[in-house]
């Protein structure tokens, strides 16, 4: 035996079921691609037409894409089929020059019309992980109670399994014996002689060939007739499946007695890790096939080429098998989804899913594969190739992973069909999961996601399991109304249509199918709604397994006054042996538009289009593209517009669906489309690794984008999720919002940047970034009309309401109508009938124009045709008795079919709801002794408001209450103002309440607050915090508000907003309105500040009665990097001549230096006895910290807070609530050793008990208080 080089497997994540190019994501599951190849199946001949894998059809692909002369996979250069098979005889191979991109290749050539699927040649990592430790016991065979399965039956020697991997230690003392034999071939003679294609193929076959990154050593340039492992890994995965048994050497095997056939597809690469070609498993799968193997098992990855030759297999009889995958996640591979093989899980010896383990509903069957991260912590003991410097020198050792369960099921599955050697492929799957012992208790987690259960051989073998049940699957509903309509194929009003459905069954037979018809609308009578289906075979003969019921069809009447709406049905299907399943399905009927559902299956973004047509009333019909393609032009123009969904899917656009889309929009087409990376990937010419239809194309994408598009590309990603609508657009007018492509990581955010082109306007933009202002969006309206969003998928808008204004405002630009339908408002009119009015225009000449109205919550709707007069549409819902909810709308009919209706509804009889009231601002402390003081607020009611009603209710010092009456300012706003009889004082605190009513005979009345009052106090006011940017409370010159550095809130104010203050500059911002402190004898200012100012410039706070005459009271140099509270004292601006004091602030720099600047936040101003907030200056410095408790306690709604500190420090003040949130933080600043008090307002919070904490320095403390409203 040559000497081999061993290495380490590495655990792979599981394999994708097809190729979807995604920019910047490499393939997850660790494939590598094949230089200079490209495997192509053609589909099949229209009947009457030539074979599509003529040398004709196979030659104009070549001279299409440049390809060499195919060579097909299947026939007598590859394998020779002793049974002819169509579907194998259409699969070709071409080779091109090593540089291609065979991924973009491929991807060209999905979109040539002849081909059914093309893809690179993959090498597939192998889902093992070996560990060095010898294990004497192979734990595994306990577990299936295999010594037991052995009474009953031994593997048979005619029953021959198959190994698709890295190639089977042939020599092995544990596998020589076993290995299969071709009796049809004579070795060493040099001669094909059974005529397989393969020349003394007496032990399996070697397909590996042309490999050029094989390691040393290992043999990968041409395919020979040694299948001889290099590695380890298909030795390893040979014993479990049939090692030789009771041979007095080494392990045993659950098939006992069954052989071996290797079938090398594998090899050992440069980089240390193990690859399965996707071509050559293909390949072996039809060697073992036509070679008489009854089981086949393959322990990597798959891909299309791959489950053609499985398939076959299958077909043949030929039990199929495959690990499910090492990555731990919901995922199956592309073989292990399909019903006919079998995916096999792991798990460890305590019956749990193996920590490493895959899982997926579409998992079949779970067996013991080793974990040396829980349960026993073993692996699973096998034969491993030798010599092996690897495993020194050991014949045998302990791997764990997926690759070995799958194995240890293809061992069951040689032992039953030892058994049963008359069963075909599926009796023995069906054996094999019909006795698996369920092990979901043990696994709740992964319950229905770990098959039928873990594998018992005793029972495989011992047990008669009954038939299985069938396993019905709905594929899709198409209706057909060539009998009974117009034959357009989309049902309507009035007409008897045909509902053909369709389904297929991946398990047991179904034996008597029948199905029942079942709908609760109105509309639609179900005429017949029985249908006999026969015998729908199961995967026993696949060929068979789907069926329609065409020519037993149901039958639906649908109402002449049916309107546009979605029909629900429910199709109940039952068969022999009691199985049930239940199918439920929708039929639009009188559908405007058709979407074009064109996502990948990845992200489902149909509901986001459906909600928003159900929020504006739009009936729709749904082209599926990913299951019936791109849909031909006359099913285009069948529908009034188009709106084509392509979320994240490449190609975003193929040849076939551009040259629809070219015609259709020739025609005068109407057509929403949008998606993320449609520029970049039609137009995007850049050159990235990934491929794109631009590159595919050879720019002809290019062409149809800008032409037919309407765009020119700019960028690829505009980083930014910002949108925001171009002022005066008919549909981003207004419009701001946030985008994200929902289901995709953040990483995965493309939004194209574009200009308009060729006559179109930019209708979105991006709000900020290094595109800001740049296209997000662009309308067209010439010889058709167009929408298209480059920002992303419609899905992408992040909010609802927005997404529906969109889409509101967009079918009305796109289909050029417009309706305004009144809506009327609950009434206690019983006597005379409800007009309706709507104004509707439309491009489209209207045809009829009907309310539709109900009281009795019974369907269908009394019909009204409207009448126009005045330029309104109108009708007469004719008066109900009380108690009635009448349900309406208006329904538009053009001569391109219904327009978009929405149901209203209101309801006659007593009314019983009181006004809606909205209070916008509340009346803030104020030092305004004089008032008066605004309030406004608005108010809504279901009938009509009395708009007379409106009342202020107020008490000063709650001294009585005074009402004064709102006068209403239309639009549902009412504004008013409290009125003292006299001057207030300051300390003077006035409560009050809102009240309005509305129109009913028995009036409901509103108020606010709903309980209790609101107070506000005089002597105290909130100067400004610097939220609101809008407010001109400041004649601010370059100072402004910013984000930048704030106390609290948001924003804090600043001398230099955008930069550094400059030099030589002067900056001042002025309080907008003076202060009356002429009723005042104290007062003072309070702000906080923190800044950063060059030693000889400097910031100042000045003060002034005239506006000319300033008095520096702060000023600032140096640096302070933490938030300070200051106080000015105006005790000198306070009484007569002080009516307008003004308050500035001055940043002032000399010639030379700039730097930050000073900021400015929480500017209050205090008056008289609210002065005692300040440190108390007459009071002896205090020896020791103290928290007092408040005065007053319980208060309403400001109570004072007393402390002491006993030195200059630090001071936090905190309010909690009960759960100990954070409400208030009434200091947070260095103060003075001394005693304070604090004035706490808590207006803005509710009833309840509070706590308010001290910290400075180490103390800390904290007391109760309650508000009490």
């Amino acid at each position: 035996m040559p000497v081999r080089i061993a290495f380490r497997f590495i655990m792979t994540i599981v394999v994708i079921a097809a190729v979807s190019f995604a920019k910047n994501a490499p393939h997850r599951d660790g494939r590598r691609v094949a230089p200079g190849e490209v495997i192509v199946k053609f589909r099949p001949a229209a009947p009457g037409a030539e074979a599509v894998s003529s040398a004709a059809v196979t030659a104009t692909l070549s001279a299409r894409h440049n390809l060499s002369t195919p060579k097909a996979v299947f026939t007598a250069d590859g394998i020779r089929t002793k049974q002819a098979d169509a579907d194998l005889a259409r699969v070709y191979r071409f080779t091109v020059p090593s540089a291609t991109d065979v991924e973009a290749l491929a991807q060209r050539l999905r979109n040539d019309p002849s081909v059914e699927f093309a893809e690179p040649h993959y090498y597939f990592p192998v889902h093992a992980v070996p560990n060095d430790p010898l294990r004497s016991q192979i734990y595994p065979l306990d577990i299936v109670r295999a010594d037991s399965a052995w009474d009953f039956q031994k593997g048979d020697s005619s029953v021959i399994i198959g190994i698709i991997d890295s190639g089977v230690d042939w020599d092995h003392p544990d596998l020589a014996s076993v290995i299969w034999t071709n009796t049809q071939e004579v070795a060493g003679n040099g001669i094909d002689d059974d005529g397989n294609g393969k020349i003394d193929d007496v032990r399996g076959w070697d397909f590996v060939a042309g490999v050029s990154d094989a390691a040393a050593g290992e043999d990968a340039s041409v395919e020979d007739n040694n299948p001889m492992d290099f590695d380890g890994h298909g030795t390893h995965v040979s014993g479990i499946a049939a090692g030789a048994t009771n041979n007095g050497t080494g392990i045993a095997s659950l098939a006992w007695g069954c052989r071996i056939m290797p079938l090398r597809a594998g090899w050992h690469a440069t980089d240390g890790l193990g690859y399965v070609s996707s071509l050559y498993a293909s390949q072996a799968y039809v060697y073992a096939a036509d070679n008489g193997a009854s089981v086949c098992n393959q322990s990597s990855g798959t891909s299309d080429v791959v489950l053609e030759g499985a398939r076959y297999a299958f077909k043949k009889g030929v039990v199929i098998t495959n690990s499910a995958g090492n990555s731990n996640t919901d995922f199956a591979a592309s073989l292990g989804q399909q019903p006919w093989a079998l995916s096999v899980a792991a798990t460890n010896s305590a019956d749990q899913k193996a920590s490493y383990s895959s899982f997926n509903a579409k998992v079949d069957i779970a067996a013991p594969g080793g974990d040396f991260s829980s349960g026993n912590r073993k692996g699973f003991l096998s034969s491993v190739v030798n010599p092996s410097s690897f495993y020194g020198g050991s014949l045998y050792t302990e791997f764990q992973g997926t690759s070995m369960a799958s194995p240890f099921v293809a061992a069951l599955a040689g032992l039953v069909k030892s058994q049963h050697p008359t069963w075909n492929a599926a009796q023995v799957m069906f054996q094999i999961t019909g006795t698996a012992d369920n092990i979901n208790g043990l696994n709740p987690s992964y319950a229905g996601k770990l098959g039928y259960g873990r594998i018992n051989a005793l029972r495989a073998v011992k047990e008669t399991v009954p038939d299985p049940a069938p396993s019905l699957v709905f594929q899709m509903a198409t209706v057909n109304d060539a009998g009974g309509g117009n034959g357009n194929g989309i049902a309507e009003a009035g007409e008897n249509i045909s509902i053909i459905v369709t389904v297929g069954n991946e398990w047991g037979d179904a034996k008597n199918l029948t199905a029942t018809l079942t709908s609760g609308h109105w509309a639609a009578s179900i005429t017949k709604g029985a249908s006999s289906y026969g015998t729908l075979r199961g995967i026993s003969v696949l060929d068979s397994s789907t069926r329609g019921n065409g020519s037993d069809a149901f039958t639906v009447a649908l109402s002449a006054d049916a309107v546009p709406d979605v029909v629900p049905f429910t199709v109940t299907f039952t068969a022999a042996g009691g199985y049930s399943k239940q199918f439920s399905f929708s039929v639009p009927v009188s559908p405007r538009i058709l979407l074009v559902d064109d996502d990948d299956g990845t992200v489902d973004v149909e509901p986001y289009y459906a909600h928003a047509f159900k929020s504006v009333g739009a009936s729709y019909d749904v082209w599926n593209h990913q299951q019936r393609g791109t849909p031909s032009l006359s099913v285009l123009q069948q529908y009034a517009g188009v709106v084509w969904a392509c979320e994240w899917t490449f190609p975003s656009l193929d040849s076939a669906d551009r040259a629809v889309l070219t015609a259709y929009l020739n025609g005068g087409g109407r057509l929403f489309i949008s998606g993320q990376d449609i520029g970049w990937d039609l137009a995007d010419a850049s050159g990235e690794t990934i491929p794109n239809e631009y590159g595919n194309s050879g720019g002809t994408s290019k062409t149809f984008f800008e032409q037919y598009l309407k765009a020119k590309y700019v960028a690829d990603d505009a980083v930014t999720g910002n949108i925001v609508g171009t002022p005066g657009d008919s549909i981003g007018s207004g419009l701001s919002f946030a985008r994200y492509q929902p289901g995709r990581a953040a990483g995965e955010q493309y939004p194209d940047v574009v200009d308009p082109n060729g006559g179109s306007v930019t209708a979105f933009r991006y709000a900020d970034g290094s595109f800001a202002q740049k296209g997000a969006g662009v309308l067209y309206s010439g010889a058709y009309r167009l929408v298209y969003l480059s920002f992303g998928g419609f899905e992408s808008i992040a909010d609802t309401s927005s997404r529906v204004t969109v889409m509101e405002r967009l079918l009305k630009w796109v289909f050029e109508y417009d309706i305004a339908t009144d809506k009327l408002r609950n009434t206690e009119n019983t006597a005379s009938p409800y007009p309706v009015s709507s104004v509707i225009t439309s491009k489209s000449p209207l045809t009829s124009i009907d309310l539709y109205w109900d009281g009795d919550g019974v369907f269908p709707y009394t019909k009204v045709p409207m009448t126009l007069s005045g330029g309104k549409y109108t009708a007469n819902i004719p008066a109900q008795t009380a108690g009635t909810t009448v349900r309406y709308f208006v329904l538009p009919k053009s001569a391109n079919g219904y327009l978009p209706y929405l149901a209203s509804s209101f309801y006659v009889g007593p009314d019983t709801i009181k006004p809606v009231m909205t209070v916008p601002d509340t009346i803030r402390h104020t030092i305004d002794v004089n008032g008066p003081y605004a309030v406004s607020f608005t108010a809504s009611d279901d009938i009509a408001m009395d708009t007379a009603s409106a009342l202020i209710h107020f008490s000063v010092n709650k001294s009585g209450e005074q009402t004064v009456p709102m006068t209403y300012a239309g639009n549902g706003q009412y504004t008013g103002a409290i009125v003292p009889g006299s001057d207030l004082g300051p300390g003077d605190a006035v409560t009050y309440y809102l009240t309005v009513t509305d129109a009913a005979q028995v009036k409901n009345t509103a108020r606010f607050p709903v309980s209790g009052t609101r107070s506000f106090s005089v002597g105290r006011e909130f100067i400004d915090g610097f939220e609101d940017p809008s407010v001109p409370k400041w004649n601010k010159g370059l100072w402004g508000a910013t984000a930048k550095q704030k106390y609290n809130g948001t924003y804090s104010f600043t001398d230099s907003p955008d930069s550094n203050y400059k030099p030589n500059s002067d900056r001042i911002a002025v309080l907008a309105s003076g202060l009356d402190l002429t009723p005042y004898t104290a007062a003072l200012v309070t702000y906080h500040q923190r800044f950063t100012i060059h030693t000889t410039d400097t910031a100042s706070v000045e003060v002034s009665r005239n506006g000319t005459d300033w008095t520096r009271m702060r000023s600032y140099t140096g640096t302070n990097l933490f938030w300070k509270r200051d106080t000015l004292n105006l005790n000198g601006y306070t009484g007569a001549g002080n009516g307008s004091v003004l308050v500035r602030f001055r940043m002032k720099s000399d010639g030379a230096n700039e730097s930050d600047g000073i900021y400015i936040d929480n500017v209050d101003i205090v008056t008289n006895q609210f002065t005692s907030g300040v440190r108390r200056t007459d009071a002896a410095v205090p020896t020791d910290y103290a928290l007092l408790q408040n005065y007053p306690n319980p208060f309403n709604p400001s109570t004072t807070i007393r402390f002491a500190i006993p030195a200059t420090q630090a001071v936090e003040v905190t309010v909690f609530d009960m759960v100990g949130r954070a409400v208030a933080r009434p200091v947070s600043e260095v103060k003075e050793a001394g005693e304070y008090s604090v004035r706490f307002d808590g207006s803005g919070l509710s009833s309840g008990v509070y706590y308010y904490r001290i910290r400075s320095g180490a103390f800390t403390a904290v007391r109760k208080m309650q508000l009490i409203k």
